[in-house]
């Protein structure tokens, strides 16, 4: 009976891991069951029905242990206190499963915001990005490393450059590379290219005090005359493996905070679900929230969405309103407070659909998007 079990378990949709362990000479057994989100426990056990009642029957619980985030364990504590339950909350804690997403945070995002230095021109861009490309390629733990720029964002220094790195040290590393290349100082260089306005990192605490990185980020400071922002968060999201170059995917680069009311603890719950809906559409190449208390406070938190087409953007939205995430008191519109909204892409995914959707984003928040349509090959790496 009990392989019947795990077989159908895991079979489940959101069902983890559903794994029995025995001891015959004790007539002992411990059961270790791990649900992608707590909403699935009830939807498993309905399903189970008379099958998991006549298990029951044959097995006499002595302990049992729960954790996972706040509201979700709170949600289960009806349910599972009869049975003696003791409950621990992973909020304060990087959650730790891989395999479904939940090491999002682990890497460092940037997202750098620039202009071009005066007497510079897209050709001269092009040639410096041309041969970055070639270097962070050879990086691997550079996963993603894109600029979105036009003649309109480099005019008004809104352009925007996209790297993640696996780690703090994996950015040490492609920084030494770029320079080893020749490509950092000099006339033609990084520093005397790129003139950059906004300086934003996305990454966790570990790697904030990483050997080296706040160095790395105290000479951005002086090069740049800005001083780099740091998001430290604990956001798990959708990073997918596998390689690929070119520049045909769609970035959205969202800036917000929340809505009056609203609590970091309600986000967590909110964007937990999310992820989950993220996850089983195949379009979304990445699904990140990085925010922190002094990022609400600032309205400065990033919610960086990659897609491989328009029709995959719209096929993810399309799968959160039928989940119940976009409309109502608890929804996406009435949690996140949206302020700048920016897409790059490639002409072709600018279709009449599309800009359906994004004028709904400036129905929905009162903000224009802006959106950078460019033809800069780049490298992406999900991990």
């Amino acid at each position: 009976m009990l392989k019947a079990t795990q077989e159908a378990a895991v079979a489940f949709p959101g069902v983890v891991a559903f794994q029995y362990g025995l001891d015959p000479a004790t007539r002992t057994s411990t059961l270790t069951e791990v649900y992608e989100s707590a909403d699935v426990v009830p939807k498993f056990q309905a399903a189970a029905g008379a099958g998991l009642g006549k298990l029951l029957s044959t097995i006499s619980t002595t302990s049992l242990r729960v954790s996972g985030p706040k509201w979700g364990v709170d949600a289960l504590k009806p349910t599972l206190a009869p049975f003696g339950a003791e409950f621990y909350y992973t909020d304060a804690v990087i959650p730790a499963f891989s395999g479904f997403g939940e090491l999002g945070s682990s890497h460092v995002s940037l997202h750098l915001k620039f202009g071009l230095k005066p007497g510079k021109t897209l050709a001269d861009f092009k040639k410096l990005y041309e041969k970055e490309v070639a270097v962070v390629s050879k990086q691997p733990g550079c996963l993603q490393f894109q600029c979105e720029v036009s003649e309109d964002s480099a005019k008004n220094k809104v352009a925007l450059l996209s790297e993640k790195y696996a780690s703090a040290a994996a950015h040490l590393a492609t920084n030494v590379a770029l320079a080893e290349a020749g490509l950092v100082e000099g006339p033609d260089g990084i520093f005397a290219t790129y003139d950059f306005v906004e300086l934003k990192f996305g990454l966790s605490q570990a790697n904030l005090d990483a050997p080296g990185y706040k160095d790395l980020l105290s000479q951005f400071h002086q090069v740049t005359g800005h001083k780099p922002v740091t998001i430290v968060h604990d956001f798990g999201g959708k990073c997918f493996s596998g390689v690929g170059s070119g520049n045909s995917h769609i970035i959205l680069t969202a800036t917000c905070g929340l809505q009056p009311g609203k609590t970091m603890a309600d986000m967590k719950r909110l964007y937990e679900r999310e992820v989950l809906v993220a996850n089983a559409c195949d379009g979304v190449l990445h699904f990140q929230l990085e925010m922190s208390e002094d990022s609400i406070g600032t309205k400065t938190a990033v919610l960086n969405e990659i897609y491989k087409d328009w029709e995959s953007h719209i096929a993810l939205n399309v799968a959160l309103a039928e989940a119940g995430l976009v409309e109502g008191p608890d929804g996406i519109f009435a949690t996140y407070q949206f302020q700048h909204f920016q897409f790059g892409m490639i002409a072709k995914e600018y279709t009449e659909g599309y800009k359906g959707l994004l004028s709904q984003f400036e129905q929905a928040s009162g903000h224009t998007p802006v959106v950078d349509i460019h033809n800069y090959p780049g490298k992406s790496m999900w991990k």
